[in-house]
């Protein structure tokens, strides 16, 4: 199940960068998405090149985790 949560600013991802399954759900995510676009490196999460929301110029921190600008993420 992809760690999407509702908020009143709207779906929120609130996995975490250190759990593979959760980078597996920001991969196959990312890997969909015509929005993608991967954000400068110095403001990356993940290393390498494959694509991932954590990567992602759209996707925006919130306390909650993190939302995408593009408003892809889904819920």
């Amino acid at each position: 199940m992809t760690p999407v949560i509702d908020t009143d600013s709207g779906a929120v991802f609130d996995g975490n960068v250190d759990s593979a399954a959760d980078l597996s759900a920001t991969a196959a995510i990312a890997s969909q998405c015509a929005g993608y676009s991967r954000d400068d490196d110095d403001e990356c999460y993940v290393d390498g090149d494959d694509p991932t929301c954590f990567n992602c110029r759209a996707r925006r921190w919130m306390a909650e985790g993190f939302s995408c600008m593009k408003g892809l993420l889904g819920g």
